[in-house]
């Protein structure tokens, strides 16, 4: 792998972190943008990274002109069903955590009962 095509990978990868759409939406825009590098690149064989990114713009410029080209109303409610599913999220995890400790709990109670809390390095002391 060439120097060029490890910096166009992490450029890529870039890109699509910063593009705030579907998974779908964004596979279709990473396909335009590298057959637009591809043709940039076939036009321009000598052209380094340093001249595709000087060309195209870096990850956070290109996000944010689809940002702009989006209907912001349909943008909007993107970010929120996002931010709906991550408290969804947190909240069954949160739950999950409180039905684990209290069965730890729970099952500390049962053993010192189990033994009449009482103990002797290790031995059950049965009365």
């Amino acid at each position: 792998m060439s120097k060029l095509d490890a910096a166009l990978k992490r450029y890529y990868r870039n890109i699509r972190k910063e593009l705030p759409c579907s998974f779908k939406m964004k596979k279709r825009i990473m396909a335009q943008i590298q057959e637009s590098v591809s043709l940039f690149l076939e036009q321009k064989p000598t052209a380094d990274f340093e001249a595709v990114q000087s060309h195209f713009g870096d990850p956070q410029t290109i996000a944010l002109s689809y940002i702009e080209d989006q209907n912001a109303p349909e943008l909007l409610q993107k970010m929120h069903i996002k931010r709906k599913l991550v408290a969804i999220v947190a909240g069954v995890v949160a739950v999950i955590l409180l039905i684990w400790g209290i069965a730890v709990i729970w099952a500390i109670i049962d053993a010192k009962d189990a033994t009449n809390g009482h103990t002797n390095d290790g031995i059950i002391v049965i009365e």
